[in-house]
């Protein structure tokens, strides 16, 4: 397997692709049933999306090959 890193700057376009990977995340966690699990799961995305997408445009984010 080929685990190539590579960095790409964050950019407007990006961040938007990002954020809309954490929305479709949270979406599938808020159609299951809701207990501690499902809640701390959505939280802890919440909290990475805010971080994410807070960061300055041209900041070097790490991307493996497929």
């Amino acid at each position: 397997m080929n685990n190539d890193i590579y960095i790409k700057p964050m950019t407007p376009a990006r961040r938007t692709e990002i954020d809309e990977g954490f929305e479709h995340a949270i979406n599938e966690l808020r159609g299951c049933e809701q207990n501690g699990l499902v809640q701390a799961q959505i939280e802890a995305l919440l909290i990475y999306k805010r971080l994410v997408h807070n960061l300055p445009d041209g900041y070097p984010l790490p991307f493996t090959k497929k």
